[in-house]
């Protein structure tokens, strides 16, 4: 027997290894929960306790067990892997590397290995997972103005007792609407992940006026406005290099908080930059 695979099959199963007697759905699991985790190997033919079982396999077997990986996994998963011959008894291994851009989906499912385990991912995990493929997370925001002009409770209060529910970003908006009304929470979709942009309101004499903290985007489209007020959504998204879906939601957010305002019809009318 190969001496480095019987050193992995006398480790055990771990966070990093798993023992599957034959091919199949548990094994396709196994292999995306690694690629989600830190990577890891399958070894097929080998079961519970690390005994050598063996499995019959050909090239053409082989192939199309890939094949079933790459229609199953989303994006596809390609694993090297090698054939051992272990005392007449054949075991495929197949070396898993972690997958740069997480999470990979199995069959529309989220795992990622815990332990000598694979726990498949909650909702809440999977958005988890994806903020921190792209090294982002919900309470990442650009301030304007300073920090000593933000409510210091509130930010105290977003910081500390919500942080533990994580990314469920429903919960956080909830949380901020019944303890603190006055902290306004909007979240943009965008390059698959979020953009949270929280504005504070401020009592002046006789009215309340909202302060809002916008993000590049918006103020790139605020500065379009103010150049040709006539500017097109389609114009938007061949100035800016951002999608329909993306520019259509800031301009939302734009005309909720009073920054600006549409005059006229869509083809006829024209835009007012009220303030910013």
């Amino acid at each position: 027997m190969n001496k480095e695979l019987a050193k992995l099959i006398a480790s055990g199963e771990s966070g990093t290894i798993e023992f599957k007697e034959s091919f199949g759905k548990a094994a396709i699991e196994a292999i995306t929960a690694f690629a989600n985790g830190d990577g890891g190997f399958v070894c097929v033919g080998v079961g519970n306790g690390g005994i050598i079982k063996g499995v019959l396999a050909t090239e053409e077997d082989i192939k199309d067990w890939l094949n079933q990986l790459k229609t199953a996994t989303e994006p596809s998963l390609f694993p090297r892997y090698n054939v051992y011959d272990c005392d007449g008894h054949c075991v495929i291994l197949f070396v898993v590397q972690e997958y740069p851009v997480k999470p990979v989906a199995c069959k529309g499912r989220y795992f990622r290995r815990h332990g000598a385990s694979n726990h498949r991912l909650t909702a809440d995990e999977i958005v988890d997972l994806k903020l921190q493929s792209m090294n982002a997370s919900f309470d990442s925001f650009t301030v304007l103005g300073g920090m000593a002009e933000l409510d210091a409770i509130a930010l105290d209060k977003f910081s500390g007792d919500i942080e533990k529910y994580g990314t469920g970003y429903i919960r956080i908006r909830n949380q901020l609407k019944q303890e603190y009304p006055h902290l306004l929470l909007d979240m943009v979709s965008e390059h698959g992940g979020f953009v949270a942009t929280i504005g504070l309101t401020q009592e002046t004499t006789q009215e309340t006026t909202q302060e809002v903290s916008l993000g590049n985007t918006q103020r790139d489209i605020i500065r379009l406005f103010k150049e040709n007020s006539k500017c097109t959504r389609q114009d938007l998204v061949r100035v800016l290099g951002k999608s329909d879906a993306a520019i259509k939601e800031h301009i939302a957010i734009l005309k909720k908080n009073g920054v600006i305002k549409r005059h006229g019809s869509s083809k006829g009318g024209y835009w007012e930059v009220v303030g910013d």
